[in-house]
């Protein structure tokens, strides 16, 4: 998406720290804010923060159809495993 416009618009919307959607996992303790899910985006992009224990797994091996995922540790140490989930080929 390119901005076209010769001058900056208001466009941001303000949403309070505590004034987002969250859970919390009671068998792992894992916490979870819906910071910009896809409802605020225009389906653009979603943007979540997990607060993992140590040692805690996390989803088992899945993709997306419709979108992809990035990751971004502030600190400590999370390991991704990739499973191959069957044969792929072009086309």
């Amino acid at each position: 998406m390119t901005y076209v416009h010769d001058a900056g618009e208001v466009s941001a919307e303000f949403h309070a720290r505590d004034a987002v959607e969250s859970l919390t996992f009671r068998t792992s303790g894992t916490h979870v804010r819906f910071v910009a899910p896809g409802a605020a985006t225009e389906g653009q992009f979603g943007l979540f923060e997990w607060n993992m224990q140590p040692h805690t797994g996390g989803a088992d091996a899945h993709f997306h159809k419709t979108f992809s995922e990035s990751f971004f540790v502030m600190s400590g140490a999370v390991v991704v495993r990739r499973q191959p989930l069957g044969a792929c080929s072009s086309g």
